[in-house]
């Protein structure tokens, strides 16, 4: 039986998704750099208000998740009309869902801040809520963008969404440095830069996904009623990935307090963790994102011998890309890490939790975050929620504080708390893949 994707149509999927990853990454550390050019209580004001935005994209990605499995499964079917059925009621959700949130958090983002951060001094809530404006005004775009970005890529047009991020990121980098070094507007100007870079982004997609080229074009839109409402299917994946995703943030506040409480050097130590450990898994991001869209055009054609080669493939991928970059920054570490002049206190313990974290990486992280794609892709997204929030709660939450905190080994606990998640949804991962459940699970014709 003839394959779906050939070698050349996943390389054109996956590495411009790559390249849009790597791109969003390296501009929000110089972002952060930009920022910094304020003043600490800019980006203090900015860095709180985003542990609230965090939670409103994990939303709006969970959206976008739940339409990029409709619409390719659709797709996969043959069924043209119910593709772009989907296509529109995603629109409609997104825009509903997004206009509502933002008119709400732009009437309560003054309380919400205070009682977050009321202990926090008035200048930098004062930068918090000039962020904030700009930022809450931008949801419907920053949804609209998400789901757009969602459609096209189903579709196989990364290249397009690769160079409208490449425009959006160009902008916002442009938009700071004006606004920030010559108009000295400082949170408030990093919050207008990222609302007009997410306006143009989502008016490029917009006229890109309308394309009647495309097997699913954005079209009719004034046309609200229609045969064969996808709407509650979009939603019923929507829901338990938003759930996943909102509180897996949440987890994440919750161990970065924790670390706090290991003291400054654990927070300093962190930091750089942070930031290297995000460069070292985008590969394995960009095999995933890959696997989502493979696997869901896979599962609408009932193709499951697709979806299991497919599944080999960018696990493998994974696998292999994020341990050639995993080498060399384990040998290169001690340099790397006397960048930051740390105390050698500080530099020890950075040393310490970075190996550790390279290794544990390279051997778990493709199996606990890239290879449950290939399940979600199918529709099976209640399983990975459950799975995702019990382990990140069990271990990741409670066991890490166990072993930082009472035990006493400091942040190097809380990370050991962090790879036995890991290590835990990677097993009932594989567990429900071998059992065949997911393919079960794929929206009916």
């Amino acid at each position: 039986m003839d394959r779906l994707f050939n070698r050349d149509d996943l390389k054109k999927l996956y590495i411009p998704i790559l390249i849009e990853i790597l791109l969003t990454v390296s501009v929000g550390v110089a972002d952060t750099m930009m920022v910094s050019q304020a003043g600490e209580t800019a980006v203090s004001g900015v860095s709180c208000f985003n542990t609230i935005q965090n939670f409103l994209i994990a939303l709006f990605s969970a959206f976008a998740t739940g339409g990029s499995v409709v619409v390719g499964q659709m797709l996969g079917m043959k069924n043209l009309d119910r593709a772009k059925n989907s296509v529109k009621d995603l629109m409609y959700l997104t825009l509903l869902v997004s206009l509502m949130l933002s008119i709400v958090f732009i009437a309560l983002k003054e309380p919400l801040l205070r009682l977050i951060y009321g202990e926090s001094e008035e200048a930098v809530i004062k930068a918090a809520l000039d962020y904030a404006v700009p930022i809450l005004i931008s949801l419907p775009f920053l949804a609209s963008q998400s789901s757009l970005n969602a459609i096209l890529r189903v579709q196989g047009k990364t290249k397009t969404t690769m160079w409208t991020s490449i425009i959006a990121n160009v902008i916002n980098v442009v938009g700071n440095a004006v606004f920030i070094l010559v108009f000295n507007l400082g949170a408030l100007g990093v919050g207008i830069a990222t609302l007009i870079s997410r306006i143009v982004s989502a008016i490029i997609l917009f006229i890109a996904s309308r394309n009647k080229q495309l097997q699913a074009p954005f079209e009719n839109i004034l046309q609200f009623r229609h045969k064969g409402n996808m709407m509650g299917t979009i939603f019923s994946i929507a829901l338990p990935s938003g759930l996943e995703n909102s509180i897996f943030q949440l987890g994440k506040i919750v161990m970065i307090a924790t670390i706090a409480q290991c003291g400054t050097s654990s927070m300093a130590a962190f930091s750089v963790l942070d930031n290297i450990g995000t460069f070292a898994n985008i590969t394995g991001q960009a095999a995933g994102q890959t696997l989502m869209v493979v696997g869901g055009y896979a599962a609408g054609a009932g193709r499951f011998d697709e979806s299991r080669r497919l599944t080999k493939v960018f696990v493998s991928i994974a696998y292999g890309t994020m341990a050639v970059i995993a080498v060399p920054i384990f040998v290169f570490l001690k340099p790397i890490i006397s960048i930051y002049s740390f105390s050698p206190e500080t530099a020890a313990l950075s040393y310490r939790i970075l190996s550790e974290y390279m290794i544990w990486s390279t051997l778990v992280w493709p199996l606990s975050f890239s290879f449950p794609n290939i399940l979600k892709s199918s529709g099976d997204v209640k399983y990975t929620m459950i799975v995702a929030i019990l382990s990140m709660w069990l271990f990741r939450v409670f066991l890490a504080r166990v072993l930082g905190i009472y035990m006493g080994f400091g942040i190097v606990g809380v990370m050991w708390g962090m790879y036995i998640d890991w290590v835990v949804r990677s097993i009932a991962f594989v567990l429900r893949y071998r059992s065949g459940v997911w393919t079960e699970k794929r929206i009916k014709e």
